[in-house]
């Protein structure tokens, strides 16, 4: 089974996982320059194209029997939230035709699913931070970093979270589909078996 993943924004992460194995990784980047982005509010929907059509083509190259995308979160930037929505819109527009191989993931599900959560030794680093005893916040972004770079001996940068973020969704969307395909052979054997005569 094939799974790529999505993480949207201007600079899209992405995933291909191959029968549980990382085949690749990377990012995808807006090709409308950023000075248009500023112009008016119709280069929010020249954004979300030049996105859109990259995704496309990454998922017409790759052929996913599955496409995992990351569900929005509420940004501390209306403009920000503005243009993720426009790159959804238009993602799920050009990916149409696989409609039926697109699900949405919640970040808090794969987090939670994958155990990407704030460790002990976080959480004291933090506490240091906050006394101005160290330095660094730790954030879940340092953390899905940390568990793509441990998982698949990658040497991702806090700067690829995108990248770690996209892998983690690919990785969960897999494990839940292999989870529910094997629940659902379960079921279709005790089904067979104790069925009446």
């Amino acid at each position: 089974m094939k799974v790529v993943s999505l993480d949207l924004s201007n600079s899209t992460g992405y995933a291909i996982l191959v029968d549980g194995s990382l085949a690749g990784h990377g990012v995808v980047k807006s090709t409308s320059p950023a000075e248009v982005f500023r112009c008016h509010d119709y280069s929010y929907i020249e954004r979300a194209k030049s996105v859109s059509a990259l995704c496309k083509e990454l998922i017409l190259k790759e052929k996913p029997d599955m496409i995992a995308i990351e569900q929005t979160n509420k940004s501390k930037s209306r403009f920000t939230q503005k243009q993720l929505e426009f790159i959804h819109y238009a993602v799920l527009e050009d990916l149409r035709e696989f409609k039926d191989s697109v699900v949405y993931i919640d970040t808090g599900a794969w987090r939670r699913g994958l155990g990407i959560v704030s460790t002990k030794e976080d959480a004291k680093h933090n506490a240091l931070v906050k006394k101005k005893l160290a330095r660094g916040k730790l954030t879940p972004k340092h953390r899905a970093v940390r568990w793509a770079n441990e998982t698949y001996n990658l040497s991702l940068k806090l700067k690829d979270d995108d990248i770690a973020d996209a892998i983690a969704i690919a990785v969960f969307a897999y494990k839940r589909h292999s989870k529910v395909e094997t629940v659902n052979a379960i079921e279709s054997i005790d089904i067979f078996f104790n069925k009446e005569e």
